[in-house]
């Protein structure tokens, strides 16, 4: 059995084990707010998950069933990554997921309490940047949720608005008429059902989109559909 520790951020939960993981150990944490919980076998198959998990995925999935099915392919990939990686050792990532920046954290599942080997994984939102995670990689390949409706052009005017940048000053910066990035702005408005900067801003922060660096932002726009 593994040693734990656990450590509070800003927005979210630190939790780190020097051994394998199941779902016994984990017991003691359950319940900590929008931490949401699986175990995975090495072929994706779900053989527990807690109930913010359910919250998370919008339904209570069946034991045995397809995580293929619960999350897009920007997620599945990234954990079939590591289930490939041999599972060897605790692994943590930043990455959107349902539209939200979030950390995404590996372990080597307990082989004991599945009979299998897999992933014990555990999904907490990383809305705030925070010092411990600048070892943390970032996943590009984007489960973006809300934003989802959102051009690549439009993703991009929604950082820079949000960050507050005025319409010429981000027309400047990306080389476009302050024409059409107000029309970008305006669209952005409408599909995410916002009608004021502020509004705006405070989804972008509730989202963790300025948690993001520009470039982060960047690279993770060039790869949205």
């Amino acid at each position: 059995m593994g040693a734990w520790s656990l450590s509070m951020n800003n927005l979210g939960y630190a939790m780190q084990s020097d051994s394998f993981v199941s779902p016994a150990m984990y017991a003691p944490l359950d319940g900590l707010p929008h931490s949401a919980a699986f175990a995975i076998s090495t072929r994706q198959e779900l053989l527990w998950s807690n109930a913010a998990f359910a919250s998370l995925v919008g339904q209570k999935p069946a034991m045995g069933s397809s995580l293929l099915g619960m999350f897009p392919v920007a997620v599945t990939r990234q954990l079939e990554s590591a289930l490939l990686g041999g599972i060897t050792e605790p692994a943590s990532v930043v990455q959107m997921v349902r539209g939200r920046r979030s950390y995404v954290r590996t372990w080597p599942l307990d082989p004991a309490a599945f009979g299998t080997r897999g992933l014990f994984v555990m999904i907490e939102p990383a809305l705030l940047r925070t010092p411990s995670e600048q070892t943390f990689p970032l996943v590009v390949a984007s489960d973006l949720g809300e934003l989802e409706p959102l051009s690549r052009r439009e993703l991009e005017v929604l950082w820079f608005t949000a960050a507050g940048l005025s319409a010429a000053e981000t027309a400047e910066t990306l080389s476009r008429s302050v024409r059409t990035v107000e029309n970008h702005i305006a669209s952005v408005h409408n599909k995410l059902g916002v009608s004021r900067r502020a509004e705006l801003t405070r989804f972008a922060v509730e989202h963790g989109v300025l948690a993001f660096t520009r470039e982060e932002w960047a690279k993770i726009v060039e790869q949205a559909a």
